[in-house]
């Protein structure tokens, strides 16, 4: 009986010691991104023959409110650009998402992007309304972000 007694007091104390460990570690609901810092932006035409410069954009992420400080075009020579105003990034992140909008003065591009805090692919839709691109109407493709 006093045997008996002791595995049950064993069994207990390992069962709690195994419950409080399992209880000490934080739970989480899903991993989020930092977006925070330089990215480079390669859009990829799937829709027309309009060919995209890449961007570098430095963006500033605060909770899920993601906005760029600064966005530079990276024109090749001879290369005509469908905007020649600022281009600004917004948007915001869930999750392992990044749904966004890259803004200029002649277009708008809606984009969503998955993956890591070092790199992310996805889709954008853009929609061209002036300038040397407006031929091209609404562009659609794919979109890669590498952070560097």
């Amino acid at each position: 009986m006093r045997e008996m007694k002791k595995l049950i007091l064993s069994s207990t104390l390992v069962v709690l010691l195994l419950g409080m460990v399992g209880c000490s570690g934080s739970s989480s609901s899903g991993s989020s991104l930092n977006v925070t810092g330089t990215w480079m932006i390669y859009p990829h035409s799937t829709s027309t023959a309009v060919v995209f410069n890449n961007f570098q954009a430095v963006l500033q992420q605060s909770g899920s409110s993601v906005n760029s400080t600064s966005v530079v075009r990276n024109a090749p020579p001879g290369t005509v650009a469908c905007s020649t105003g600022p281009i600004t990034v917004t948007g915001s992140v869930a999750g392992t998402t990044f749904n966004g909008i890259l803004r200029s003065n002649n277009y708008q591009a809606s984009f969503s992007v998955s993956g890591s805090s070092s790199s992310m692919s996805g889709t954008f839709t853009m929609n061209i309304s002036s300038g040397p691109c407006a031929y091209a109407g609404t562009v659609v493709g794919s979109l890669t972000m590498t952070k560097g």
